[in-house]
């Protein structure tokens, strides 16, 4: 998922494009920085709704690539 920064563009992409989203696929989220000093919040919270809907476990962070697993549809 490319979140588009203006947080609304992200909330936007996410809503849209989660549902298609198999169990077991991933959703790859780049741009991903826990700390807000290292980069745009949009990805962030992105990650974190995603992650608190239980829809979604962690699968892996690379650098700021976050990769999440559908648990469920």
């Amino acid at each position: 998922m490319t979140a588009g920064f203006p947080e609304k563009a992200a909330n936007e992409d996410y809503n849209v494009w989660h549902p298609h989203i198999i169990k077991g696929g991933l959703l790859a989220i780049h741009d991903v920085f826990p700390n807000p000093e290292d980069g745009g919040r949009p990805p962030f919270n992105i990650y974190t709704k995603a992650k608190e809907s239980g829809l979604f476990k962690e699968v892996k962070i690379i650098n700021s690539l976050a990769l999440l697993e559908k648990l469920k549809k």
